[in-house]
């Protein structure tokens, strides 16, 4: 792989806009600004990351979370231009850096409602469906809806459903895309590899568009993640490492004591994690600050010291292993193997113990089990019947309910190429579904079980 081919801005189709002469944005500023925009990004700050919903609005959502993950992103992207490609006249400058705040907006964009555990709902319930039915399907489409997950979604909705005008979504640069595909592997693949893969069957032919104009190939010729996955994916690690612990200790669950005594519990720190340790045992709050509150002040003032000693690490890490990552030999994620793995080991640790078994984390996923399966199975016989298009019957008031924008792409722009097919249908309803926030899904359920107005 080389840079200036894995960063040239191609895309599906030129723009139907022509830019006013004071138009200086970059085509990657382009893109963020298309996504600033949209409702899809907008939805983000009804759906959860860990915690349900709070009174409390210090905690984070999917959009906080996304908005943390551009900026990190960007600043990784700016520091690793500076070390690198400082002038070097085949790289755009801040091209790299644009790219990484863009997907950093859009890398949970199609994740369903009630965090990673509505996604878990909608793979038991396929897996259910198809237990007691059979369906005109092949091999791979069963797989993709078995196995649904929010990566392959976000890549769906990028490049098909936000546009009603031709099937190519925003239309956003193959760069940007490529950044979000952390799994550039089919369902099938990720069938034989048990892990997770990156788009479903009905896109497959822009995943090898894209791969194939930017040249993502290992050097054995298998696509390869693109270069800034790793960025991103470490942007992630990083936003979420301390992040749900600052939200945990403003809810109780996590002291900074308890941080600091699994800190000094790590066996073999690296030089940088003892150097860390001792940082964060210094942290200091004014004599006069209330001693209500010093644990938040403190965890806070922690996050910023971790961000700057993961980016650091995360830095190093990809710099010294650019070459096995554009041959696509790199194995593993940079902060894991970085200088800094304890520390996030630390901190992916606590989050497991104190964090996700919490009364209100568990009350939202089984309430995410009551509300998505019942969804799911409404709007899935609904859009099997043959009585959908008939608006008096109890399956045509169901289907009426799905968004007019979504059954126009999905007849207009189908999946396949006979859209009136059991996938085409079943990925209607995913699309639906998926795209709905936590409060609406909660509603809608409510006032189809007649629960509410």
């Amino acid at each position: 792989m080389e840079w200036p081919l894995l960063l040239e801005p191609k895309r599906f189709r030129k723009s139907n806009c022509t830019p006013s002469e004071y138009d200086r944005r970059g085509p990657f500023e382009n893109d963020f600004d298309r996504i600033v925009h949209s409702s899809p990004f907008r939805r983000l700050q009804d759906k959860t990351q860990v915690f349900p919903h709070d009174q409390n609005d210090f905690i984070r959502t999917r959009l906080t979370h996304s908005l943390e993950v551009s900026s990190i992103g960007r600043s990784i992207g700016l520091s690793f231009e500076n070390s690198i490609f400082m002038e070097s006249a085949d790289i755009p400058p801040r091209a790299i850096s644009s790219i990484l705040a863009v997907a950093g907006l859009i890398h949970d964009i199609g994740n369903p409602p009630f965090g990673h555990h509505g996604e878990k709902v909608f793979q038991n319930f396929y897996q259910r469906l198809f237990k007691s039915r059979k369906y005109d399907l092949t091999y791979q489409q069963i797989a993709d809806l078995q196995s649904f997950d929010g990566n392959p979604q976000s890549f769906r909705l990028l490049t098909r459903l936000q546009y009603i005008y031709d099937q190519y979504s925003y239309n956003l640069s193959f760069p940007v895309l490529a950044t979000i595909m952390k799994y550039p592997i089919s369902s099938i693949d990720q069938a034989k590899k048990s892990e997770k893969y990156g788009y479903f069957s009905s896109e497959a032919d822009k995943f090898e568009k894209i791969w194939d104009s930017l040249g993502i190939y290992s050097e054995s010729g298998t696509p390869a993640r693109h270069p800034l996955v790793y960025l991103l994916e470490a942007a992630d690690d990083i936003a979420f490492s301390i992040a749900d612990l600052e939200d945990g200790s403003k809810k109780g669950l996590v002291s900074f004591k308890g941080l600091l005594d699994i800190f000094e519990a790590i066996e073999n720190p690296t030089e940088q994690e003892r150097a860390f340790r001792e940082k964060a045992k210094n942290i200091s709050i004014p004599s006069n600050y209330p001693e209500t509150d010093t644990d938040s002040i403190r965890i806070q003032n922690l996050r910023i010291m971790v961000h700057a000693e993961m980016i650091v690490a995360v830095l190093d890490e990809f710099i010294h292993h650019q070459q096995e990552i554009l041959l696509g030999t790199y194995r593993g994620s940079l902060l894991e193997n970085s200088e800094a793995r304890n520390i996030r080991k630390v901190f992916s640790d606590i989050a497991k113990h104190n964090l996700f078994g919490d009364k209100h984390v568990i009350t939202l996923e089984l309430m995410g089990d009551s509300v998505l399966s019942y969804l799911l199975e409404i709007f899935t016989d609904a859009v099997l019947s043959e009585e959908r298009n008939r608006p008096r019957s109890h399956e045509g008031k169901i289907y009426a309910l799905i968004s007019d924008n979504y059954k126009f792409i999905s007849q207009n722009h189908p999946s396949t190429t006979v859209p009136d097919s059991v996938y085409n249908r079943l990925l209607l309803v995913n699309d639906f579904i998926s795209g709905m926030t936590d409060r609406y899904a909660i509603s809608l359920y409510q006032k189809l079980k007649g629960m509410g107005s």
